[in-house]
C-alpha cells in the first residue's frame, strides 16, 4: 500500500504567505505549538528562528527508542508512523511538530538517495577522509542535497501536515578545521554542516557550518523547513483571532479551551537590553531563550510597521530622528504597549531601543521591567560587525565610529550605564558572555529591586542631577557646588568635561562677558527621571543565608 502525503513546494508555499512580521505580533490568541525532538541543537535552532517572528516555542523531549524508525519507504511515511506513535501514547498534548533530515550524495545514491533518512547512523560512522575517498573511487562529481522534513500535527485533524526545505551544494574537498559555534551549536564541524558547502555563495565558499548564523540562515536547510511551518503557524493564528462576530457555534455544548500556563513566576520580567551596535543585545537575547521561555520584541519590528503604515520612506539615522522628533520620543515605544500586554503571562525581552523616552514609558506601565545594558570596547564592536559582513556601507573603521556618534544622537547609549539596573561587559570571549547572560537569567526571577546607590552614579549622571535643580542657566561652579551632597564634590572642570560630552541633555550656554554655563534641554527631565528609578538588582542567589 503506497502511502501519499503531499510535500509542499517551497515557492508554492512563500508565494501565498504575505504577512508580515507585525502581524503575528498582533495575534492576542496563539495556537500552543511543541516541538517533540531529542536534539537541544535542533530545538534552539528552531526557537531562535521562531522568536524571529514573535513566538515562543514549546518543547517535550522526544524518545528514539519510544517508535522504531521505518526506513523502508519515503520521510512521510517515517513521520506519519512517529506521529501515529506519539498520538497513541499521548506523549504531546495539543499541537505539536517533529523534524527528519535526510541527506542524497550523489556520487554515491542511485534511484534512492544516500545516506538517505539514515544520516545519523553513516555519519557517527564514517570519516570525512572515508566519505572524500569513496566520492573519488566514484568518478562523479561531488555534490549533495541536504533535506528538512517537518510533520505537524494539530489536536483536530487526523492527517499531520508536511513541510519541506532543501539546500543543494557540494562535499567539501578539505576536512573541517574550524571550532564550533558556542552560540549555534549547530554550526559545528562535528556534523554534515561542517562537510557541506552550499550553492549561491558570494565570493570564497564557506562550509554551512563555519558561517555566522545570519549567513546561515539563507542556506541552512532547516531553517527553511522551519520558515514554511510557521507560515502556516501565522495563517492558523490568524484564524484563531478571528472575532467572535464572525463565528458561529455548531452546538450548544462548545466551550472554549482552557488556557494553558507557562510555568513561570506570577510576574515574568520584561528585561530591556540597550547598548551600541554590535554590543550583543540580540546575542543576549539568544543566550537567554536557550535557558528559558522567553518572548524576544525587536523594536525595529514596530518602528518599521509604523513607517509602512504612514506610508513613509526611511532612508538613514538621520531621517529616522526626524521622525521621531515628530512623532515623539518614545513613539514606537507606544506602539509596543498593546502587544506586550497580550504577552504578560510570559517573560519578555525588548531590544533595539534607542531613546531614553521609550525606556521611561515602560518603566512607568510595568513595575516588572529591569534594563540591562551591554558594552563592549568599540574595536572589538567593529570586529563583529566586519565578520557579519551585513551592513556592506559601513566598510571601515572611520565609518562605524561615525555609526556610533549617529547612535548617540537618539540620546540613550550615552547614559546607559547609569539608566541600566545591571550592566553586563561583552569584551571577553562568547562563553564568557553566555555565562554572564545565563547566570543573570536564571537567578532573575523573584530578585529584590532595590535602590540604587548614589555611590554607583558616574560624574556625568551626578552633574545632570545636579543642573536639574535650577530653573535657569548655572555655571559649573555652581553646578559643582550642587554635587556637594555627602560626596566628594565634583571639580568644575569635570562637570564641564561631563556635562559637554551630553549635549542633549545639557545645553552649553557661551555668553560674552559670562562665566560658560549650562542649562536643561526639553529632554533633561527624561533621563532625569530614569537616573533616579534605577535600581539595583538583589538576586536570590546573592542573598546573605
Amino acid at each position: 500500500m503506497e502511502y501519499l502525503y503531499p510535500i509542499y513546494p517551497i515557492q508554492a508555499i512563500r508565494s501565498r504567505n504575505n504577512m508580515s512580521l507585525f502581524d503575528s505580533l498582533r495575534f492576542t490568541r496563539l495556537i500552543r505549538l511543541t516541538f517533540n525532538t531529542t536534539s537541544i541543537d535542533k530545538l534552539l535552532q528552531a526557537r531562535i528562528i521562531f522568536s524571529r517572528r514573535g513566538y515562543s516555542l514549546y518543547f517535550t523531549r522526544g524518545n528514539k527508542e519510544a517508535y522504531e524508525e521505518d526506513y523502508s519507504s519515503d520521510t512521510a511515511f517515517l513521520l506519519t508512523n512517529a506521529v501515529r506513535f506519539i498520538d497513541k501514547e499521548r506523549i504531546v498534548r495539543g499541537a505539536y511538530f517533529i523534524e527528519d533530515t535526510s541527506l542524497r550524495i550523489e556520487a554515491l545514491s542511485e534511484s534512492t538517495d544516500f545516506p538517505g533518512m539514515r544520516v545519523k547512523e553513516w555519519f557517527a560512522s564514517t570519516s570525512f577522509l572515508e566519505l572524500d575517498e569513496a566520492i573519488r573511487k566514484s568518478g562523479k562529481r561531488r555534490s549533495a542535497i541536504v533535506k528538512s522534513d517537518i510533520a505537524l500535527k494539530l489536536p483536530n485533524i487526523f492527517e499531520p501536515i508536511f513541510f519541506h526545505g532543501e539546500t543543494t551544494g557540494r562535499v567539501a574537498d578539505t576536512p573541517p578545521s574550524f571550532e564550533q559555534s558556542a552560540m549555534y551549536p549547530w554550526l559545528s564541524p562535528m556534523n554534515f554542516n561542517g562537510w557541506f558547502i552550499p550553492d549561491g555563495q558570494i565570493g570564497i565558499p564557506k562550509t554551512l557550518g563555519e558561517m555566522e548564523f545570519e549567513e546561515s540562515m539563507k542556506y541552512d536547510f532547516r531553517a527553511k523547513s522551519l520558515s514554511l511551518l510557521l507560515d502556516q503557524y501565522d495563517r492558523l493564528n490568524a484564524a484563531a483571532n478571528i472575532s467572535n462576530n464572525f463565528v458561529s457555534n455548531r452546538s450548544s455544548n462548545f466551550r472554549d479551551s482552557p488556557q494553558l500556563e507557562l510555568g513561570l513566576s506570577k510576574v515574568p520580567p520584561i528585561i530591556c537590553v540597550v547598548g551600541y551596535k554590535c554590543s550583543g543585545k540580540t546575542t543576549f537575547a539568544h543566550i537567554a531563550q536557550s535557558v528559558r521561555e522567553i518572548v524576544h520584541l525587536e523594536a525595529s519590528t514596530f518602528f518599521r510597521n509604523r513607517i509602512s503604515e504612514e506610508d513613509l520612506i526611511i532612508t538613514s539615522e538621520a531621517d529616522t530622528l526626524r521622525y521621531m522628533e515628530s512623532a515623539g520620543y518614545d513613539a514606537v515605544a507606544r506602539s509596543m504597549i498593546e502587544h506586550i500586554d497580550s504577552l504578560s503571562d510570559r517573560a519578555i525581552i525588548i531590544t533595539g531601543f534607542r531613546t531614553p523616552e521609550e525606556i521611561l514609558l515602560l518603566r512607568k506601565l510595568y513595575d516588572n521591567m529591569i534594563v540591562v545594558s551591554v558594552s563592549a570596547d568599540q574595536r572589538i564592536r567593529y570586529e563583529r560587525h566586519i565578520k557579519r559582513g551585513r551592513e556592506l556601507d559601513i566598510d571601515n573603521y572611520q565609518r562605524f565610529k561615525q555609526n556610533d556618534v549617529s547612535h548617540s544622537l537618539f540620546g540613550l547609549v550615552d547614559v546607559m550605564d547609569d539608566v541600566s539596573d545591571v550592566s553586563i561587559g561583552n569584551d571577553g570571549t562568547l562563553q564568557d558572555y553566555i555565562r554572564k547572560v545565563r547566570d543573570f537569567v536564571v537567578n532573575i526571577d523573584g530578585a529584590e529591586m532595590l535602590p540604587r546607590p548614589d555611590v554607583t552614579r558616574s560624574e556625568a549622571s551626578r552633574s545632570l542631577l545636579a543642573l536639574a535643580e535650577f530653573d535657569r542657566p548655572a555655571t559649573c561652579d555652581e553646578i559643582s557646588a550642587a554635587t556637594d551632597q555627602g560626596r566628594l564634590r565634583i571639580r568644575k572642570y569635570n562637570v564641564n568635561r561631563a556635562l559637554k560630552s551630553l549635549p542633549i541633555f545639557a545645553h552649553r550656554v557661551a555668553r560674552k562677558g559670562q562665566l560658560l554655563a549650562y542649562e536643561k534641554t526639553d529632554r533633561t527631565d527624561a533621563v532625569i527621571q530614569l537616573i533616579e528609578e534605577a535600581k539595583e538588582i538583589n538576586r536570590p542567589s546573592s542573598r546573605p543565608g
